[in-house]
């Protein structure tokens, strides 16, 4: 083996070497992102559910007092079908704005650059 040769098999290992750390730090970075995303994910789920019951609660008796007070003007039926749709109407506006909310949420932003930089690095120009 010439002296020559000897560079080449070392310049291999070390890039081997560089790889693997790269690709370690890439998994250590996906992992404490994804695990933040997840806890600002919870906090705002969690916060969604409680306002959600004490909406509700309120919204059953409220919407018992606005029946009894529309079978005044109206047959019960009726008043109960009209204070069923505007519940319906509210839960999906609450719906709506409560998506919208998560979908706002950006997953992994870094990792997700990180990624497309080394992929762009990694594949061949077709110039």
């Amino acid at each position: 083996m010439s002296t020559a040769a000897k560079p080449i098999p070392d310049l291999m290992r070390r890039i081997a070497g560089n790889l693997r750390d790269l690709l370690q730090l890439e998994l250590t970075l996906g992992k404490a992102e994804a695990t933040q995303t997840i806890g600002a994910s919870k906090t705002g789920v969690t916060i969604i559910l409680f306002a959600l019951a004490g909406l509700l609660v309120s919204m059953f008796f409220g919407s018992l007092a606005a029946m009894f007070a529309l079978t005044k003007w109206l047959p019960a039926w009726a008043a109960a079908c009209t204070v069923g749709f505007l519940l319906l109407l509210v839960s999906a506006v609450a719906l709506r704005i409560g998506m919208r909310k998560l979908n706002a949420v950006d997953v992994m932003p870094v990792t997700q650059t990180t990624l497309k930089e080394h992929l762009r690095w990694e594949t061949p120009s077709k110039t």
